[in-house]
């Protein structure tokens, strides 16, 4: 797999997490508020391809226990907006799925860290800040205010 050009639209779709802590008696849970990007076709087709992930609660609990160790379930929270992220002609996805600005490195033929594992995922100008990176400082950037 090399690097993937993003074509879809990409939404922030709200969610909770389950936590559990382990204690003497009992473990505990909480659920703490995050978000999924997920790429669809709309809002209602985002939401939908949560609920097939195997982390999904009602999926989750169906999973043999050694399975559900591997996975931190989560539900779609009612509150909540699911948000529609920008487009933009820079955002490309690197092997573990995450969003880069640019081409990521190590499929760029003769970039000097093509083999560097240490920044190689990196996308040719950094990573996207859809993904909690800055904003890359460029008017190319639609989430660039400068």
């Amino acid at each position: 797999m090399g690097n993937t050009k993003v074509n879809q639209q990409i939404f922030k779709v709200p969610v909770g997490i389950f936590e559990f802590l382990e204690t003497l008696r009992k473990p505990l849970q909480g659920k703490r508020h995050h978000h999924y990007l997920v790429e669809g076709t709309n809002k209602k087709d985002a939401k939908l391809l949560l609920t097939k992930e195997p982390s999904f609660w009602r999926n989750y609990n169906q999973l043999p226990i050694e399975k559900r160790k591997k996975l931190q379930p989560f539900t779609l929270l009612r509150k909540g907006k699911i948000e529609e992220i920008l487009a933009c002609e820079k955002r490309y996805k690197n092997k573990r799925g995450d969003y880069t600005c640019g081409k990521p490195i190590y499929s760029i033929e003769n970039h000097e860290d093509k083999n560097d594992k240490m920044v190689n995922m990196n996308g040719e100008f950094g990573m996207c800040c859809i993904e909690g990176y800055d904003t890359f400082d460029s008017p190319d950037c639609p989430y660039n205010t400068n």
